[in-house]
Order: structure tokens, then C-alpha cells, then sequence
């Protein structure tokens, strides 16, 4: 073991000070994963990310992160890292940078389908969607709906509606979960968020042109 690893692996203070490079991080993971100090359930034997990253995402994370930490941006990195918390990960993620790096952390970061935490990542959707980060909530939205349950999903929506008062405006809660259900393949569910645009309202020549859409699919 080098001696820069000997320095890192002791405890989450040592890791996250003395991580001065990306060929530091990589170099860290021949003998542990470098990604479980930065992530709240690290301490949890049985503690695994419900999504797997590939090596691609693996990188972007990898620079990501060490970009963060050498900018003195890890602040909030530091904070989740002790509990998930929705605010601190919505934050993490905007400060990532790219749409593909803050997803990537997202779905290392999804490691328990409790409905507290189904809940949380509900709030990390709209707060991001909120940031008119749109494409990245429905990312969230969707990882979600494609590790719980389908019967699930409906108290996901209902939750989503009921919350997103404070964060988004109804038509941009109701397109991130009709997208969110079309990328986990849940064509039903999606046209069920249409019929509900319709009823409270929202962007009709949107509806229209996502059922000319589907005419064609």
C-alpha cells in the first residue's frame, strides 16, 4: 500500500483533505472504493449503490469530485457524507457540474429504497427542477421509479404533486414524472400524467404533441 493511500483510508477527515488529484483518486481504488467515504451509508456493511456505474461514469465522477475538492467546493460533499439529506445532495450535484457526473454521484449515492428516502430523492427532483435543471430531475425521477416496486410509483406521484408547491409550477412536476415513467419504460404510467395535465390544465399543445408522439411510436 503506498504511502498516499496509507494517508487516505484512515477516516473520512483524512480522505477528504489530502485527495489533491484525479490520479490520486484512481490510483486509491486498486485496494477500496474510493466513492463509499463521500456517501452517507459508507459505515453500513450491508450498505450497496442500487445502480450500477460503468467505468465511463466511474471517470466523470472521479474528476468531478476531485475538481470540487481542489476548487474548496466540498463543503456539501463533506455534510452528505454524514446523512442523506435531500437539500445537500441537490446541492453536491449542481456543483458537480455536468448532467452525466451529478447523475452518476446520484445513482452511487441511491443505495436504499426506504420511503424516507424515495421521499428525499423526490425533494432532490424538484429542488433541481427547481434550478431549471430539468433534464437532471427526470433522471433522478426515473432511477427512482425503476428500482421501487410499480405499485409504489403512485405514492411517488402523489407525493411529487402534493410537495411540489414550494418548488415548481404544476406543469413541471407533471413533465418530469411523465418523462421520468417513459425512460423506465412505463408507458402506462406516463399517459396517465397526461390525462392528469389535462385535467389541471397544463400546456394542452404540450399534451397534443406528445400524443401525436406516441401516434407514431
Amino acid at each position: 500500500m503506498s504511502a498516499d493511500l496509507r494517508r487516505m483510508h484512515p477516516s473520512l477527515k483524512v480522505h477528504y483533505h489530502t485527495f489533491s488529484s484525479t490520479r490520486t483518486l484512481i490510483t486509491s481504488s486498486r485496494s477500496f472504493d474510493y466513492f463509499t467515504q463521500f456517501l452517507p451509508f459508507a459505515n453500513d456493511p450491508s450498505s450497496k449503490s442500487l445502480s450500477s456505474i460503468n467505468s465511463n461514469e466511474r471517470r466523470k465522477v472521479t474528476v468531478g469530485l476531485s475538481r470540487l475538492i481542489k476548487k474548496q467546493q466540498g463543503y456539501a460533499l463533506k455534510e452528505f457524507s454524514r446523512r442523506f439529506c435531500p437539500l445537500l445532495l441537490a446541492q453536491v450535484m449542481k456543483l458537480l457540474g455536468s448532467r452525466e457526473t451529478a447523475f452518476g454521484f446520484f445513482k452511487l449515492a441511491l443505495r436504499d429504497d426506504s420511503e424516507q428516502i424515495v421521499r428525499s430523492c423526490c425533494i432532490v427532483a424538484h429542488l433541481l427542477a427547481g434550478e431549471n435543471l430539468r433534464f437532471l430531475a427526470q433522471d433522478v425521477v426515473s432511477c427512482v421509479i425503476a428500482k421501487i416496486e410499480p405499485s409504489r410509483s403512485r405514492h411517488l406521484v402523489g407525493f411529487m404533486w402534493a410537495s411540489h408547491c414550494e418548488y415548481e409550477s404544476d406543469f413541471s412536476v407533471l413533465d418530469t414524472l411523465m418523462r421520468g415513467f417513459l425512460k423506465a419504460e412505463m408507458g402506462l404510467e406516463a399517459l396517465e400524467i397526461v390525462s392528469r395535465m389535462r385535467k389541471v390544465g397544463v400546456k394542452a399543445e404540450f399534451v397534443s404533441n406528445y400524443e401525436s408522439f406516441q401516434a407514431f411510436d
